[in-house]
C-alpha cells in the first residue's frame, strides 16, 4: 500500500480529475467571510540563492521560479476530496493552464513544484510522470486549510476576482 504522500505525488503527476461530488452548499454567514486565496503552483529553483524565496510551512525556505506555472486566475473549477483518509484539494484547470502544466511535467520529469498560498509554500511536489490531465490534487497538510481553500476558491465573489 502507497503512503497518503507517495499516493498524492503519484495521483498528481498521473490523475484526471472528473467525476468527482461537487462541494457542499455553505450557508450566506460561510461566504461573507471567506477571503480570495493566492494559489500558485511554481517550479522550485535547483539552487536556494535562484528564484523567490518563500517561506514554508515547516518553517524552511523555498525558492520558486517566476513565472508561475499556475495561478488563481486559471482555477476553474473545485473541490474538498478525499485520498487514503485525508483531506485533500482537487482542482481543475482551464483549458490554457492545463495545457502548460501538461507540457511543463512532460519535459520537467523529476523537477519539484511549490505549492503556493497567499505567499506560503504549503507543498512541494515531485513530477513523477507527465500529468495527463486538466487538473490535480494537493494536501496542504491542514484538514481545515484544505476545506477553507475549497470553500473560499468556490465562493462566486472569488471566482470573479480571477
Amino acid at each position: 500500500m502507497l503512503s497518503a504522500t507517495r499516493w498524492l505525488l503519484v495521483t498528481m503527476a498521473t490523475m484526471q480529475l472528473g467525476g468527482c461530488s461537487p462541494p457542499a452548499e455553505r450557508s450566506p454567514e460561510a461566504r461573507a467571510a471567506l477571503p480570495c486565496p493566492s494559489i500558485v503552483i511554481a517550479e522550485v529553483a535547483a539552487l536556494p540563492s535562484v528564484g523567490e524565496p518563500l517561506p514554508a510551512a515547516n518553517g524552511a525556505t523555498v525558492s520558486v521560479l517566476s513565472p508561475p506555472i499556475v495561478t488563481t486566475n486559471d482555477v476553474v473549477g473545485e473541490r474538498l476530496g478525499r485520498a487514503e483518509g485525508r483531506d485533500v484539494l482537487e482542482i481543475d484547470l482551464g483549458s490554457e493552464a492545463a495545457a502548460r502544466l501538461r507540457a511543463y511535467s512532460a519535459s520537467h520529469v523529476g523537477a519539484q513544484l511549490a505549492f503556493v498560498v497567499d505567499g506560503r509554500v504549503r507543498q512541494v511536489l515531485r513530477v513523477l510522470d507527465p500529468i495527463a490531465g486538466a487538473g490535480l490534487i494537493v494536501d496542504p497538510g491542514d484538514p481545515t486549510e484544505v476545506a477553507a481553500l475549497a470553500s473560499s476558491l468556490g465562493d462566486p465573489r472569488c471566482a470573479g476576482r480571477r
